[in-house]
């Protein structure tokens, strides 16, 4: 398929052509992005590479030229960085065939320790940002890639410089759910803002209902207003403001919807990273991988293979459904048996009662 220069607004066209003189422009993706992201071939070095265009604000953002100083494992290595005038610049980078974290959790559920060693590597990625006195600000599964068993931080596109306290202020806001509930109502932003939008990440990536539809966060009373309205400014600022009402008063996350396999461990720091009140929070993504590493030695290794599978040295048992009945089953190398010991109730006394096989 050819890109048409043509097709993008007339002050790009310039630095488009001369990128096509290396790259051979493919695709333009079709998710929501904030600006373009361009597919191609690098016709020298024979790799695919990625071209983003974002609207940068004449430096409401990091300086171009920096992000491609930025060396770190969990961060996707910027081949290139410029400005195109005040308002656009672009970057470019390798392609991702692990693809983005929101694409990973549309085609599969994570287990435990899957899911809680990508939020940190990511964390890592983060704690290097905020080392070098950049905070992220836009945190979510589109902006966030598997590279191989890598997971990077690929969309720089909101990355901005922090003052010595971790704090800064931007024109822009990003993604409404990911807003941290001090960034809801001003443009104010702090590295503890960046924890928050981990937590809600580790919360994303181990199963937690997370919709991303607006009118899917409204109660059945507030959808009924929601659809008499007749516009769709109308709708949006209604979402809007119920949504943010949400936000401030720590009910965007539902840590119940968490699988029941999803430990209390994992739990607890979700629940410190999103705190309403900044101050509660990791104060930093380097304080909030201390904690992380300090309890995954203690994780269940809980898979998701159609059912749940409790893998272990030597053993693996797995909760299936059988009509009513929630039933435990081991391997016992030729196959599955039932555990007959096991009489339970509920998801979650199967959960506890598979751990403690």
């Amino acid at each position: 398929m050819t890109v048409e220069i043509s097709h993008f607004p007339k002050e790009l066209h310039a630095s488009l052509e001369a990128l096509n003189k290396d790259i051979q422009f493919e695709v333009v993706a079709q998710k929501g992005q904030s600006g373009y992201v361009i597919f191609g071939v690098n016709k020298v070095l024979k790799r695919k590479d990625v071209v983003k265009i974002y609207f940068w604000e004449n430096g409401d953002h990091a300086e171009p030229e920096i992000l491609a100083k930025l060396e770190h494992t969990n961060i996707l290595k910027v081949y290139h960085a410029a400005s195109v005038d005040d308002d656009w610049a672009y970057y470019t980078t390798k392609h991702c065939e692990g693809g983005d974290l929101d694409s990973v959790l549309e085609s599969r559920q994570l287990g435990v320790i899957e899911a809680f060693d990508i939020a940190m590597m990511i964390a890592s990625g983060v704690s290097c940002l905020h080392g070098n006195s950049f905070l992220h600000r836009d945190l979510k599964p589109e902006n966030l890639y598997l590279d191989g068993n890598n997971a990077v931080i690929g969309d720089f596109g909101s990355v901005a410089p922090c003052d010595a306290s971790g704090y800064c202020k931007t024109w822009t806001r990003h993604s409404l759910i990911y807003r941290p509930p001090e960034a809801t109502a001003t443009n104010d932003f702090y590295k503890t803002s960046d924890v928050y939008q981990l937590g809600i990440l580790l919360y994303q990536l181990s199963g937690g209902y997370f919709p991303y539809l607006q009118r899917d966060w409204l109660n059945d009373k507030q959808k009924a207003k929601f659809d008499a309205l007749t516009t769709d400014q109308d709708k949006e600022d209604l979402a809007t403001s119920l949504i943010e009402k949400r936000i401030n008063s720590g009910r965007l996350l539902d840590l119940a919807t968490l699988p029941d396999y999803v430990p209390n461990s994992v739990r607890s720091i979700i629940r410190r990273a999103t705190r309403v009140d900044r101050s509660k929070r990791y104060s930093t993504a380097a304080d909030l991988l201390a904690a992380m590493n300090n309890v995954k030695g203690e994780l269940p290794d809980w898979r998701v293979d159609g059912v749940p599978v409790l893998h272990r040295e030597n053993k693996r048992v797995r909760i299936t459904i059988n009509g009513s009945a929630i039933v435990i089953e081991k391997d016992v190398g030729n196959g599955w048996r039932r555990h007959n010991a096991a009489h339970v109730k509920t998801f979650a006394d199967a959960v506890f009662a598979a751990e403690g096989l």
